[in-house]
């Protein structure tokens, strides 16, 4: 499992969390846990792993 803070004036973690949903890649937002600008990644297999890359690498350079 990896935490990762997101702290980008134009991106919320929220946003990042919807967009790799509607990429079908499933992360957690910690908001609940008093935590809005992190996300929770479990960490999967090398080629799950590859794609959550690519999807988050794709999205952070669409916005």
């Amino acid at each position: 499992m990896v935490e990762i803070a997101v702290e980008m004036e134009d991106i919320t973690a929220a946003s990042i969390h919807q967009a790799l949903l509607e990429q079908g890649v499933i992360v957690r937002p910690l908001e609940s846990y008093g935590l809005p600008h992190w996300l929770r990644i479990t960490v999967g297999v090398a080629e799950e792993n590859m794609r959550l890359i690519d999807t988050l690498r794709s999205i952070l350079t669409d916005n």
